[in-house]
């Protein structure tokens, strides 16, 4: 499978985009509905920054550490789950409204561990 055809392999149900971004920031692949600066997203998840902006939407940062990063939008814009490819870089998905961020991390987290082993 490829990195593309993983990233895509995500998108049914809540998840609505995902973008992987390598851990200089270089955003790797991105689905077309989505633009996501990779410097931001990476420099949010290295530094456990308390928000992270996604197209112009802010997301509070309610869980980052190593292996995930989870945000919110408190006017109920969606959610952004990431998952650590190891130490290669990070995959993001866009969660939507009703979603729900913990379930749709462990999609995600399963998606990056097969990234993992291409990248």
């Amino acid at each position: 499978m490829s990195v593309e055809e993983v990233a895509k392999s995500l998108i049914t149900g809540d998840i609505g985009a995902t973008a992987i971004i390598s851990m200089t920031g270089e955003v790797i692949y991105q689905t077309p509905n989505w633009s996501v600066d990779g410097a931001h997203a990476i420099n949010t998840y290295k530094n456990r920054e308390p928000n992270i902006i996604i197209q112009g939407v802010k997301y509070s940062v309610i869980d980052v550490n190593e292996d995930r990063l989870i945000a919110t939008n408190v006017g109920g814009q969606g959610h952004i789950v990431g998952a650590a490819i190891g130490a290669k870089g990070l995959l993001l998905g866009y969660v939507s409204p009703n979603g729900d961020a913990r379930t749709a991390y462990i999609q995600i987290d399963k998606a990056a561990r097969q990234l993992s082993k291409i990248l």
